[in-house]
C-alpha cells in the first residue's frame, strides 16, 4: 500500500463501476491561506485531491464535485458563519461565479473536467437538500469515497448520511482536512467507530527503547558506571548483546558471561539507582523526530501499537511521563507475551489487539532481534540505526 492514499485498486472489492468519489468543498475560500473561511490542513491537501482525481478518472470512476455557494450578501448564510463574515467586514464569500480568494474557484492544482457533475450545496451535508441520493442511485452507485474539507462538518455530516442511506463509505484521510491535528484525528476515529471504512487504513507497530526514547545509549551510559563499581568488565560489549530482549533473556545473557556468582544483584540495584537519579532529573530523552511522526501517523488516521521487550508497568509510566501514551491504541510489554524477540510474540499479539493481521503492518524497530521478530511476524520493517548500525542480514 502507498502511504499517499492510491491507487484505489488497494481497496479492498471495490468496483468502479458502482461507486463515486465526491469532491467536497475544495474551493478557494476554504482553501487558501489567507481566505475568509480557511481551514488550515486544507491547502496541503490538494495533491492528495488530485492524485484521487487521476485514479478515479483512470479507473472510470464517478466524480462529484460538492460545492458550497451563497448569495451575494450572504443572506441565505449559516447565521453562525454569517456572523462571523460580518464581524470580519468581509462580504461576497462563495457568491455565484466569484473569483479570487473567496471564490467559489477550485484551487490549483485541481481541475474539473466538463462532463463532471457539479452539485451545490445549501448546507454541511452533501446529502442535505441536494438531490445526491437519486443521482447516486440511479447511476447505480453503492459506495461512496469522500474527500475535501473540512473533515468535522462537511466531511463527517455527509459520512453519516451516506451511511444512512446505506451506502458503504470510504473516507480518503489524506485528502480530508481540519483545523488542528487533534480534530482530524477524532473525527476520523468517530467516523471509523459510526461504520466507514478510513484509507488507507494504517497500522504501525512501534518498538520503544532505541526507536522512541533514546534510551539505549541512556542505559549504557547507567549500566556502565555501575558495573565498574561492583567490579565487572566489559559491560558496554555485553550489553549491545542484549538489546531488544526481555528482562529474564538479559539476565540469561548476563550470567552465561560473568558466571553464577557474579554480583549482578548489586549490579542491577546501582544501575537503577543511576537511572531514576537521571530520569527524575529529566526524563527519558526523545529520538529526533519521534513524537512528530507518531503525530503525524495519528492525524492521518493511523492506529497505532507499542510493543517492547520491556515491563508494561514501566512502558506505561514512561510513556504518561512523556506526553506520548495517548497516541497509542495498543500497547503490549515483554511479560505478556512467552517468547521475547527474536521470536514474533510481542509483535503478533499487537496485530492481534489491532484486529488486523501482522503481514498488514508496518513495523518499526533498531535492534537486531527485533527486526529478526518483525520478519518472522511477517510484518514490513523499518529499521532506525541506532547503537546497532544495519548488517547485511538486516538490509
Amino acid at each position: 500500500m502507498r502511504l499517499y492514499g492510491t491507487p484505489f485498486e488497494n481497496i479492498d472489492n471495490l468496483d468502479p463501476a458502482k461507486t463515486a468519489l465526491l469532491i467536497i468543498d475544495m474551493q478557494k475560500a476554504f482553501v487558501e491561506p489567507g481566505a475568509a473561511l480557511c481551514v488550515k490542513g486544507a491547502k496541503d491537501t490538494v495533491p492528495a485531491c488530485a492524485a484521487a482525481l487521476k485514479d478515479a478518472r483512470r479507473l472510470g470512476i464517478k466524480v462529484i464535485w460538492i460545492k458550497r455557494e451563497y448569495r451575494e450578501d450572504g443572506s441565505d448564510m449559516e447565521i453562525p458563519r454569517r456572523r462571523q463574515l460580518e464581524r470580519a467586514g468581509v462580504t461576497g464569500v462563495l457568491a455565484p461565479g466569484s473569483t479570487g480568494i473567496n471564490s467559489v474557484e477550485e484551487p490549483e492544482g485541481l481541475i474539473r473536467t466538463e462532463d463532471e457533475m457539479v452539485i451545490v450545496k445549501p448546507r454541511w451535508s452533501a446529502f442535505f437538500e441536494t438531490g445526491l441520493n437519486d443521482v447516486l442511485k440511479r447511476s447505480g452507485i453503492d459506495t461512496v469515497l469522500l474527500a475535501g474539507t473540512t473533515t468535522p462538518n462537511c466531511i463527517r455530516t455527509t459520512c453519516y448520511d451516506a451511511i444512512a442511506y446505506d451506502y458503504r463509505t470510504i473516507v480518503l484521510a489524506r485528502c480530508t482536512s481540519s483545523q488542528t491535528g487533534e480534530i482530524q484525528r477524532t473525527n476520523l476515529e468517530d467516523m471509523r467507530r459510526a461504520g466507514a471504512e478510513i484509507f488507507p487504513e494504517m497500522h504501525v507497530i512501534f518498538d520503544m527503547d532505541g526507536v522512541i526514547f533514546d534510551t539505549e545509549r541512556f542505559y549504557l551510559e547507567c549500566c556502565v558506571p555501575a558495573a565498574e563499581k561492583v567490579g565487572l568488565a566489559r559491560m558496554e560489549e555485553v550489553a549491545r548483546q542484549c538489546i531488544g530482549l526481555t528482562e529474564p533473556e538479559t539476565e540469561k545473557r548476563l550470567r552465561a558471561f560473568y558466571g553464577e556468582d557474579a554480583p549482578l544483584e548489586e549490579f542491577h540495584q546501582e544501575t537503577g539507582r543511576i537511572f531514576m537519579e537521571r530520569y527524575a532529573k529529566a526524563g527519558l530523552p526523545l529520538k529526533e523526530g519521534a513524537a512528530e511522526l507518531l503525530r503525524y501517523l495519528k492525524e492521518q488516521g493511523a492506529r497505532i501499537a507499542l510493543a517492547s521487550s520491556t515491563r508494561l508497568d514501566i512502558i506505561t509510566m514512561e510513556m504518561r511521563d512523556a506526553g506520548l501514551i495517548d497516541y497509542f491504541d495498543v500497547i503490549i510489554g515483554g511479560d505478556m507475551v512467552k517468547n521475547s524477540k527474536p521470536q514474533p510474540d510481542v509483535f503478533l499479539r499487537a496485530a492481534e489487539e489491532l484486529n488486523v493481521d501482522a503481514a498488514g503492518c508496518y513495523i518499526i524497530e533498531d535492534s537486531y532481534n527485533g527486526v529478526r521478530a518483525a520478519r518472522k511476524a511477517g510484518g514490513t520493517v523499518f529499521m532506525v540505526p541506532d547503537l546497532l548500525e544495519p548488517t547485511e542480514e538486516m538490509r
